[in-house]
């Protein structure tokens, strides 16, 4: 049996594209520290899974370390961090992997502060950059809390809360376009609030019907439905 060839992310946050050229739609990120599995080869560009979900994409190899050596401790960065290594320094985003990190669980209000006005990028996991199912994925995963990376997989996961006035800190509320597909993911808070990254990573008002912005007074999403996880 073959033994799958174990690479590691070398910069603090790199592109993860649909297609393998830079002109390609950003699909997702991999963080500094995570590891990856090289399944094509072209040229300066590799078709990669990504251990921790399995999500697949093309990246430049020249941003992968191969056969790293194993990491004493890999723990995860908890705020940004400014790392000094042998090659130059390095700032870290939360939730990159590092023996520099902690390996303290903070709680999910620490993994939300860290991404509040973080602005939104399509296919960013990152408090550099995120879309609303990267958000919620890095910040449940640093709870040591695995969830698939995209908000249509993600709603598959958990038991349903059939009203949003049940929910409780930590929910969380799926939101569906008029086809009813899934198309947005949100953190349910106390308050009837929810936190998700819409513009930027804020705080909203979550009800019945959907998400709605105290700035315009208009309702920005409609609500599929809610889950709770554990």
């Amino acid at each position: 049996m073959q033994e799958i060839e174990t690479w590691r992310c070398r910069v603090a946050c790199a592109p993860l594209r649909k297609e393998k050229t830079d002109k390609s739609e950003m699909v997702n990120q991999v963080l500094f520290g995570e590891d990856v599995e090289i399944l094509e080869e072209h040229g300066n560009w590799v078709r990669v899974s990504i251990k921790f979900d399995g999500y697949e994409g093309f990246m430049e190899k020249k941003v992968l370390h191969f056969k790293p050596k194993p990491l004493n401790h890999s723990y995860h960065i908890l705020s940004h961090q400014l790392v000094e290594f042998p090659d130059g320094r390095i700032t870290l985003p939360f939730g990159a992997q590092s023996e520099f990190g902690s390996e303290a669980i903070l709680g999910l209000d620490w993994s939300i502060n860290q991404f509040l006005g973080v602005p939104y990028l399509w296919g960013g996991k990152s408090t550099f950059g995120t879309d609303c199912s990267g958000f919620v994925q890095t910040a449940f995963r640093v709870l040591g809390i695995p969830l698939p990376r995209n908000a249509y997989q993600q709603v598959e996961v958990g038991k349903t809360v059939h009203f949003a006035n049940e929910a409780i800190p930590g929910d969380l509320a799926f939101f569906s376009n008029k086809e009813g597909k899934i198309i947005h993911v949100g953190i349910c808070l106390e308050n009837h609030e929810i936190v998700h990254a819409s513009g930027w990573v804020k705080i909203d008002v979550l009800d019945q019907q959907g998400i709605f912005n105290r700035e315009t007074q208009q309702y920005t999403h409609h609500l599929a439905t809610i889950k709770r996880l554990g």
